[in-house]
């Protein structure tokens, strides 16, 4: 079994529960991307 793990905090990244849901998964399929098991704290990107 394993686990990944995404985060988002409020109200740093949002401050709205549903856009901080869709940070927190965004966030959780780039562990999927890489590893499947583990966590990744959102970070909004550059620009």
């Amino acid at each position: 079994m394993s686990a990944s793990i995404g985060i988002a905090f409020f109200p740093e990244h949002s401050d709205t529960p549903e856009t901080l849901m869709n940070l927190a998964d965004s966030a959780m399929y780039e562990v999927k991307k890489s590893s499947k098991n583990g966590f990744c704290i959102y970070h909004a990107p550059i620009r």
